[in-house]
């Protein structure tokens, strides 16, 4: 089905400087879904383009921004915690609600974006209509204490400057601290709306036991587990984005 819509590229101010975002904003719609992409990722992860791509089908905007150190946003990776993605994530949000024409705000996350969606959901919770959570990485905990973080290895107790990942990409040790020291169970799971919980049951960087945790902890969650998926939703992400969609449209007030 095909909605007359409207693509425009904007910015926010962020926790480390201007923040570049899409909207998607299809004629007379009045919910909007925030997207937030994983570590190392951006706005236009194809996952996350797919997601608008159906949601304006449906009669739904979104809203999709790099993280500062990501994409087109201002910023150092290396600069770059959960903590200040959580802040740039808040700002995005406290614009948002400005917008006359936004009535209700559902956020999706994937990875460490998912970790941010659920502590900002937990934040906000009588702005946020709905939660989604796709392979939220709340192993970056326990990775932390083991000193690793996806294909690099450190030592936890003398944590360096930076740590490399993937051989170019410096994470630093404002990160790794903070990884280390988060609850994040502790700090997402009093949001008491709906959430919705998807993950591959192949994912090798956070296995899917973090969302059965989630599942367990939040009031009013439900949980998808995707037989043969990995973390980069690679090989079913038609299943994932029409799990995602029918939750949306379930919590879409209209």
């Amino acid at each position: 089905m095909y909605i007359s819509q409207h693509i425009s590229k904007m910015s926010f101010q962020g926790s480390r400087g201007i923040l570049a975002a899409t909207l998607v904003q299809p004629a007379q719609a009045d919910t909007l879904v925030i997207l937030m992409h994983g570590l190392l990722s951006h706005r236009d992860y194809r996952f996350f383009k797919r997601m608008a791509d159906d949601l304006a089908g449906e009669g739904i905007a979104s809203l999709r921004f790099d993280f500062n150190g990501h994409g087109e946003s201002e910023g150092k990776l290396q600069d770059m915690t959960v903590e200040n993605e959580l802040q740039d994530a808040q700002a995005v949000l406290d614009e948002v609600k400005r917008w006359t024409w936004v009535k209700h705000i559902i956020v999706e996350g994937h990875s460490l974006g998912g970790v941010v969606a659920g502590l900002l959901a937990a934040k906000n919770e009588s702005d946020i209509q709905a939660l989604i959570q796709v392979s939220a990485a709340a192993v970056m905990h326990d990775d932390a204490l083991s000193g690793k973080i996806m294909n690099a290895t450190y030592d936890p107790v003398h944590i360096p400057e930076y740590v490399r990942v993937f051989f170019v990409k410096k994470i630093g040790r404002a990160y790794l601290e903070a990884a280390r020291d988060i609850d994040v169970f502790a700090r997402s799971c009093t949001y008491s709306g709906p959430v919705c919980l998807i993950h591959g049951k192949k994912d090798a960087l956070v296995p899917y036991h973090y969302s059965e945790t989630y599942h367990q902890l939040y009031p009013h969650s439900e949980l998808h587990l995707i037989e043969n998926e990995n973390h980069l939703l690679l090989h079913n992400p038609t299943l994932v984005a029409q799990i995602a969609l029918r939750f949306i449209k379930e919590h879409n007030p209209k």
